[in-house]
């Protein structure tokens, strides 16, 4: 039996205003004296804030294999890594639970937080083969309100279940990469290209602009082949991992958004080897698509090559990317790279927000 250590809603209440308080006095926060103090294992941690060999070796979801009852509301600060935990467990035992209540962390330490109390049922099952009717319900229960103003008079009984999360219907909108960096660092939100082939032909440079400016995206775009295969528009894939994934290493150069303020995400994340797995992504997913007529009459890409794919980006902060989303962006990529193939050109607008890239003649 693990020992669990408990702080009791006063004092981590206390504690995290007291951090609040003199957290702008401490940047960056390595080696302030909150968590040397507190928690000196929180410097290593944020020495290490993207998927690396280190957070791989203490990914501690990876060895839970028993049945698991997960508690979060919506305004949660640990909720992130609660449905991380219900998920990634839950899709290799199957055995987990998750509710999720409105309001914040502290809200679910009151008792009408509660539709009913499960853990009797839930530890009687499975610790004294109990019969109950918690285990054949959906695995997700959730408060379709995520906050009430009226704490006390509050009353859980509109909660509705559901098979998975995220929630059927919904949208998975993660933080932007770069959202914690300096303006000059981030993507623009908004972006509009324009490829213009001049002279077309299978040799025949392009321009690229970039918000109405034209802009340096390098040597002019040719296919490099001995047929007229369309490689040249290949840059569309890399505006589409923008435009989906918020990712582009590529781009991020190009449009010299690198994130230099942090020495070790510019040369990993933002880096020469960042940039070369995505542009052999890049070519990868062309051989599978020129096989398969461009995916014109595709609504699903091949689950072997998603999952390769998955497997090369996964040093890099798009890991967290889901093979969903990877299906969607490619759909999309190569939507966009049939229409400026026919028409030798074309205008798009990507909205990083809405993960939308929409293409019209130039």
């Amino acid at each position: 039996m693990k020992a669990f250590s408990y702080i009791s809603p006063t004092t981590e209440k206390d504690a995290v205003a007291a951090l609040s308080a003199e957290r702008g006095k401490f940047l960056p926060l390595a080696g302030t004296p909150d968590f040397t103090t507190w928690q000196p294992f929180l410097d290593e941690i944020i020495s290490h804030p993207a998927p690396d060999d280190f957070r791989r070796r203490h990914d501690f979801r990876a060895t839970i294999d028993i049945p698991g009852f997960h508690v979060t509301s919506w305004y949660d600060i640990f909720q992130t890594s609660v449905i991380a935990a219900f998920q990634q467990i839950q899709a290799r035992t199957g055995t987990q639970k998750l509710w999720v209540g409105p309001n914040e962390h502290y809200f679910v330490y009151a008792e009408n937080f509660w539709p009913r109390d499960p853990y009797f049922e839930w530890f009687g099952h499975w610790l004294k083969d109990e019969p109950t009717d918690l285990i054949a319900e959906p695995a997700v229960f959730y408060s379709p309100r995520a906050w009430v103003a009226d704490r006390a008079s509050y009353r859980p009984d509109d909660w509705r279940h559901a098979e998975r999360w995220p929630l059927p219907g919904t949208d998975r909108v993660a933080p932007a990469f770069d959202s914690e960096y300096p303006a000059s660092e981030r993507f623009p939100r908004t972006l509009v290209v324009e490829i213009d082939e001049a002279q077309p032909g299978r040799t025949a440079p392009m321009r690229l602009l970039v918000d109405g400016a034209a802009f340096n995206f390098g040597e002019p775009l040719t296919d490099n082949s001995y047929d007229d295969d369309g490689y040249r528009y290949h840059d569309v894939m890399h505006l589409a991992h923008l435009a989906v994934l918020g990712w582009s290493p590529v781009l991020r150069k190009l449009l010299d958004r690198k994130r230099r303020s942090r020495r070790d995400v510019d040369e990993i994340q933002d880096g020469a080897r960042a940039m070369i797995v995505e542009e052999a992504v890049v070519a990868f997913v062309y051989a599978n698509a020129e096989q398969n007529a461009f995916y014109e009459h595709t609504r699903h890409v091949d689950s072997d090559m998603l999952t390769t794919v998955k497997r090369m980006v996964r040093p890099f902060e798009v890991s967290r990317c889901t093979a969903r989303e990877w299906e969607q962006t490619i759909l999309l990529g190569y939507r966009a790279f049939r229409f400026v193939r026919a028409k030798h050109g074309a205008r798009l607008e990507l909205n990083l927000d809405s993960k939308k890239m929409q293409f019209n003649a130039p």
